[in-house]
């Protein structure tokens, strides 16, 4: 996690000032409250995912938490309030 998160924190010009220390892997995701795994499928859902809770500060110790990489893969591509509208309306179709 360390390497990756290093390789793209110099890719995409970020602030990189973690140690290996910083990262702790809680037993459960803190997001979506699942089991965190580590299996070989690198993909897998319950796969721990070091994430940068405000994507645009970087890799500082403030600023990461490790999820799932399901977690991970869905904030990685919306904004909160965006999921905020998701879930009100899609409870609104389910009533």
């Amino acid at each position: 996690m360390y390497r990756n998160a290093k390789s793209r924190a110099i890719r995409k010009n970020l602030p990189f000032e973690i140690t290996v220390e910083d990262i702790i892997i809680p037993d459960v995701c803190p997001l979506l409250e699942i089991p965190l795994l580590r299996v070989k499928e690198k993909n897998a859902a319950s796969n721990p995912s070091l994430d940068r809770i405000i994507p645009c500060l970087g890799y500082i110790p403030s600023n990461i938490q490790v999820i799932s990489y399901r977690a991970n893969m869905l904030k990685r591509d919306c904004q909160l309030k965006e999921l905020q509208m998701l879930v009100t309306n899609w409870e609104k179709q389910l009533q």
